[in-house]
């Protein structure tokens, strides 16, 4: 989906980028790129340094890179001539854009997204507890079928067997590993692995 919107959503200016992401946001960008801030501090933004200065300087700048962009995309341009300070500047304006516009996406589109290592691992610990209670409720109402025709028994051998498995797999993978990142790794795994059991048990 993402390809084809990018095939069938002109990007030749400024103005193509700042109405597409405008509509995608559902608000204006200009105005967002006036208040954004690190991502960091996107719960508490009041106080929090502005990452653009200028948007106006900001637009002028990264213009003038789709403007060169043009020229030396499609035509011989011996003459055009573009001295380093234009090439940095032109270049950090592209990167105040792209950190720019993920600091409004952070409080917008992806602000129930977790961010920070804490944030991942209590994404992560939510997930699981989630998907245990929605295995949880289909278990039962398997139990309740399987009583019926004295068969529950193997389905509890058969819980006890994937849950040997699932816990065997986990303690030979991600457990193993060093670093902040695969505990909340491990956990958001498992719970793929919990959900896709809730629906075999379900089916």
């Amino acid at each position: 989906m993402g390809e084809l919107v990018a095939h069938a959503a002109p990007c030749n200016s400024v103005a193509d980028l700042l109405s597409w992401l405008s509509l995608v946001l559902g608000s204006e960008l200009k105005d967002a790129f006036a208040t954004a801030v690190d991502p960091s501090y996107r719960h508490e933004p009041a106080g929090a340094p502005r990452l653009v200065e200028s948007v106006d300087d900001l637009l002028a700048d990264v213009g003038e890179a789709f403007r060169l962009r043009h020229i030396f995309a499609h035509e011989a341009a011996p003459s055009v001539v573009v001295d380093e300070e234009t090439c940095v500047r032109l270049l950090d304006s592209v990167r105040l854009w792209m950190r720019a516009t993920n600091a409004v996406l952070w409080p917008t589109v992806s602000k129930n997204k977790p961010l920070t290592t804490l944030e991942m691992r209590q994404h992560a610990v939510g997930e699981v507890s989630s998907a245990r209670n929605q295995l949880a409720t289909v278990m039962r109402t398997a139990l309740r079928i399987e009583r019926k025709t004295g068969t529950s028994g193997s389905l509890w051998k058969n819980h006890r067997d994937w849950r040997r498995v699932v816990n065997d797999w986990l303690a030979m993978t991600y457990s193993r590993l060093d670093g902040t990142m695969w505990p909340a790794i491990r956990a958001a795994d498992f719970a793929s692995a919990v959900r896709a059991r809730a629906k075999q048990v379900g089916d």
